[in-house]
């Protein structure tokens, strides 16, 4: 006698729609902390290049620059989605703030005399809320 089953049966179906959705439900976490980390070390990135443009910016104007960003005035251009904010600037030192969508959190950093942002503790080292 032959056999003319073909295709899958409903319990077989219903094993695979549920080793899928086991995955599903491990993976889509794992992959929005991944874009959160993203979004934070491209804040962080940021900040650092603004300290290179703002002390390529000091050495041709003896202060550091406090106006908006972009501009044409610092050679800087923050990334895609990324708001950079110039807190405090003056000849002693300079503070700034990153912020971006998709996400709560924000960066700061801070340079000689300028009043430190929460959550920056040390100078030059970009810090980011948890």
């Amino acid at each position: 006698m032959e056999d003319n089953r073909r295709g899958f049966a409903s319990a077989e179906m219903l094993v695979v729609l549920l080793l899928i959705g086991i995955l599903a439900g491990v993976g889509l976490p794992w992959y929005a902390a991944t874009k959160e980390n993203v979004r934070v070390a491209r804040m962080v990135d940021d900040l650092r290049n603004l300290a290179v443009s703002e002390e390529a910016y000091f050495a041709d104007h003896a202060t550091y620059y406090r106006g908006v960003l972009p501009s044409t005035a610092l050679a800087f251009q923050p990334s895609a989605g990324v708001t950079l904010t110039i807190d405090s600037a003056a000849v002693t030192g300079w503070s700034a703030t990153a912020s971006t969508m998709g996400t709560s959190q924000h960066c700061v950093v801070f340079y000689g005399d300028a009043a430190p942002s929460v959550p920056a503790a040390a100078e030059t080292q970009a810090a980011c809320t948890r």
